[in-house]
């Protein structure tokens, strides 16, 4: 793990401990979604520390994308796929719709995790070039989700917006937060593969 991102824990759980001593108790949703994101955010930077300069431009057959733009693209979309939080949150609450959707988070395991192919319908916008360019992004990114998500609280399970994909449709902003932890554990198969590739050809 990054020195870097070890040093955004800290605070991240005092605040936690400090928000809970105020007598707002955490929900169980957010602690769970609050544990896959961490699960998540730990994949992604320790398959990072096993990467070299000459491994991130590296490249499989199949796969349209090198291991440095998987990286960039996880990085980015970890701050971008954030706004829909904010949509949701700015929309009216809907307990009704919120109640409907319980449990759709198996659901978007099973689309993102059990897909039969990589997920490659983004153009790399080469924005960050650099492993170390990468993790400083996502470490930020990651550090504003934590905040969202530790701090929205059970608001968040009750306001909707909607997927432009129809495949996953209507989400909590809870749900939002699955999401974007999957969306990262997605592109963190795509490099392992990558990485799995790269290794038996140098066999």
């Amino acid at each position: 793990m990054s020195k870097l991102y070890r040093s955004t824990l800290l605070p991240l759980a005092l605040g936690v401990h400090l928000f809970a001593g105020l007598g707002f108790p955490e929900a169980t949703g957010v602690q769970q979604a609050s544990k896959l994101m961490q699960e998540a955010a730990d994949r992604f930077l320790s398959l990072m520390e096993e990467i070299d300069e000459e491994q991130w431009d590296a490249r499989a057959a199949g796969i349209r994308h090198s291991i440095g733009e998987e990286a960039e693209h996880i990085a980015l979309a970890h701050q971008d796929l954030q706004n829909q939080v904010v949509k949701a949150m700015r929309a009216p609450a809907q307990p009704g719709k919120a109640k409907e959707l319980e449990g759709k988070e198996v659901q978007l395991r099973q689309l993102m995790l059990q897909a039969s192919k990589p997920a490659e319908a983004y153009q790399p916008p080469q924005k960050l070039k650099t492993k170390p360019e990468v993790l400083e992004f996502f470490n930020a990114a990651h550090r504003k989700a934590m905040q969202k998500l530790q701090g929205g609280g059970l608001a968040l399970e009750v306001h909707v917006f909607k997927h432009p994909s129809r495949e996953y449709g209507e989400l909590t902003a809870l749900q939002w937060f699955y999401y974007i932890a999957y969306h990262n554990m997605l592109h963190c198969q795509v490099i392992e593969t990558i990485l799995g590739n790269t290794e038996s050809a140098g066999e």
